[in-house]
């Protein structure tokens, strides 16, 4: 088994690519649109880790609770 992606819906699909971008060193592997909404995939640079950010105006909010996602990084005062 392999982990694929981690799917985080997204309010503000820009910011969201610009905050992992930055902040976890991710690229842009692809986007595209689908019906009213937008899709971006991110990944590392080896293409290990992969996020699908999703922002769908019309769609349903999601408000979930209890989930961690954990970055390593040892440029965290550059970063902060």
């Amino acid at each position: 088994m392999q982990f694929v992606h981690l799917t985080i819906m997204a309010k503000n699909l820009e910011a969201s690519i610009e905050f992992y971008t930055m902040m976890a060193e991710l690229k842009i592997a692809r986007c595209f649109y689908a019906g009213p909404g937008e899709i971006a995939f991110l990944t590392n640079a080896d293409g290990e880790t992969e996020i699908e950010l999703v922002e769908m105006p019309e769609g349903q909010k999601f408000k979930g609770k209890g989930l961690t996602v954990c970055f390593e990084t040892d440029k965290l005062d550059l970063m902060h």
